[in-house]
């Protein structure tokens, strides 16, 4: 029998599930789908990367005493030609130890997926102290919530599923303890072994007390393994903060911006001297550092997004959007 702390927990999850239930909108345009995915108040939308599927959303809601994160995943009857999106379970990524409310907002969602990948994962920024034994810092930390799906011994001729759910913590050090300075700014690539995010935490990979670009690679059963993107060709950290990651398929290249002069090269290998905020591109295993969008106008270049192979960017610059290929002419 369940204790009265379990049912209490189990009320308190199910109650936040109840505020964030789907709700029906009109449609902007003619021929078009429109659903509201939260009948709470809700923000910082995410799709999962699996294109014509989507088969998960996910949001922050402000619910219960806190900001949580949820995934809502698409109910079933889809095809691959754009059929009209239809909300299914809504689930609650940022749940606390034992079933518990989370104790501090969650925020940034960033979900994975690819057309041959069904997405499972949701990487978030949280505040919370309990969803994570190893969090002891009091600071924001990233973690990832995997959603895997286990079934039951098959019933007259049925096997029951269901959602098994752990959250594992990413921005933690190599010695297991969680970073010593806040971290935050998510980004998953399409299988949720790479996570990309934000950190001033000196234990994670040397940040030199500035706001540094720092990947995790992901493995079941290990700790992550973290790699500084905003590092400099001697590896040291960038002497200026780096922010606004975004990563390729694979996770083998980051894109991010930063205020740093010693990270990127141009294309004909000269050093950064525009004294802007500029957007680069950070490969593996080559560990080269780029400029982006070096060419045109000297203002800053920000919010860098990466197409999935990495061939298309998008970025900001003086009051304008710009597209950049990168690869052969």
């Amino acid at each position: 029998m369940a204790s009265l702390g379990e049912v209490k927990a189990a009320l308190a999850v199910t109650l936040l599930a109840v505020a964030v239930a789907p709700a029906t909108a009109t449609a902007e345009f003619p021929g078009t789908s429109l659903q509201r995915l939260s009948a709470a108040p809700s923000r910082n939308p995410a799709i999962s990367q699996d294109r014509r599927f989507a088969r998960l959303a996910a949001f922050e809601a402000d619910t219960g005493a806190t900001t949580n994160v949820y995934v809502v995943r698409r109910a079933g009857g889809y095809g691959e030609n754009g059929t009209p999106w239809h909300a299914g379970a809504t689930v609650l990524a940022s749940r606390g130890l034992g079933g518990e409310a989370a104790n501090g907002p969650s925020t940034q969602p960033s979900l994975d997926g690819a057309s041959r990948v069904a997405p499972h994962c949701v990487a978030f920024a949280s505040d919370a102290r309990n969803l994570s034994s190893l969090d002891g810092n009091h600071a924001t930390d990233v973690y990832q919530r995997v959603m895997t799906r286990r079934y039951g011994p098959r019933i007259h001729g049925t096997c029951h599923q269901r959602l098994q759910m752990d959250t594992r913590l990413v921005s933690m050090a190599g010695n297991g303890r969680a970073g010593a300075g806040p971290s935050d700014s998510p980004a998953s690539n399409v299988d949720g072994s790479v996570v990309a995010f934000v950190t001033t935490a000196s234990n994670l990979h040397g940040t030199a007390g500035r706001t540094q670009v720092v990947k995790a690679l992901l493995d079941r059963g290990r700790r992550p393994r973290l790699r500084l993107a905003s590092r400099t060709s001697r590896r040291a950290p960038g002497n200026g903060p780096s922010t606004a990651p975004s990563v390729t398929a694979g996770g083998t290249w980051v894109l991010f911006e930063s205020d740093a002069t010693d990270i990127g090269l141009t294309t004909a290998r000269s050093p950064d001297i525009n004294g802007v905020r500029d957007a680069m591109l950070a490969t593996e295993p080559s560990g080269e550092r780029w400029l982006l969008g070096e060419r045109g106008t000297r203002g800053p270049t920000t919010n860098p997004m990466t197409s999935p192979h990495g061939n298309y960017v998008v970025f900001e610059r003086g009051g304008h959007a710009y597209l950049l290929y990168v690869g052969p002419k």
